[in-house]
């Protein structure tokens, strides 16, 4: 894979970061619950992070990844999306961002499948891993703040 193929993946996913984040900011203002308030307010800064290390990668720097293996929940796997426009409810919010996250996952999963340079496939691999990681976050507070009240 070329280093502007990668460049422009990365950028793609930035944009992703940012569009979350500015979703999840949104619906820490449209609610009154201080619970989901203060859930969503903690997603749009676990992305705003992220968003942090895809620039420091897209700009030449290494880091670091936790490599912990994450166990996905697959609660969102059953779930029904809105595409984005249509999205008005918290549930909808919810499960616009873990469907999101799954993708982010699944995509970065194909990428270091595809990439032959072993640099590379740590890379999206790794991203992957925080992906996951993302989505099995937000399914944890999609079954104790939304998933109960159904």
């Amino acid at each position: 894979m070329d280093s502007e193929l990668i460049k422009k993946v990365l950028s793609r996913a930035i944009q992703e970061e940012v569009s979350a984040q500015e979703l999840y900011s949104r619906a820490a203002t449209e609610t009154d619950d201080k619970t989901l308030k203060a859930m969503f307010e903690e997603m749009a800064g676990m992305e705003r992070e992220h968003e942090s290390k895809l620039r420091a990668i897209l700009e030449g720097g290494v880091l670091s990844f936790d490599a912990t293996r994450i166990t996905d929940l697959k609660i969102s796997d059953y779930l029904i999306e809105r595409p984005l426009p249509q999205v008005e409810t918290i549930q909808e919010i919810m499960i616009f961002a873990m469907k999101s996250e799954k993708r982010a996952h699944e995509t970065y999963t194909a990428l270091a499948q595809a990439s032959v340079d072993a640099e590379e496939k740590e890379l999206f691999s790794m991203l992957a891993r925080e992906e996951l990681q993302h989505k099995r976050g937000l399914e944890e507070k999609y079954d104790d703040n939304i998933y109960q009240w159904n």
